[in-house]
């Protein structure tokens, strides 16, 4: 999921989210592990997702976050 970056703050990834949410009730599954840009980490942790672990990118001394939501 990713939101221009001229729609950020405006409520569309929160709209996302809770679409993406909802639909995980269908499924049976225990968790979603997934790798966010280093400035959406806080926009997932609203949404109950924790950082358990991060990846080193091509570009040097950037990481991307790997966030966990339990559901």
């Amino acid at each position: 999921m990713f939101v221009l970056p001229d729609f950020i703050g405006k409520g569309f990834g929160k709209i996302l989210m809770n679409d993406f949410l909802n639909k995980l009730k269908n499924i049976d599954g225990q968790k979603v592990i997934l790798n966010s840009e280093p400035n959406a980490e806080t926009f997932y942790a609203k949404f109950g997702f924790v950082k358990i672990g991060q990846i080193e990118t091509s570009i040097k001394d950037r990481y991307l976050p790997i966030m966990e939501l339990n559901f």
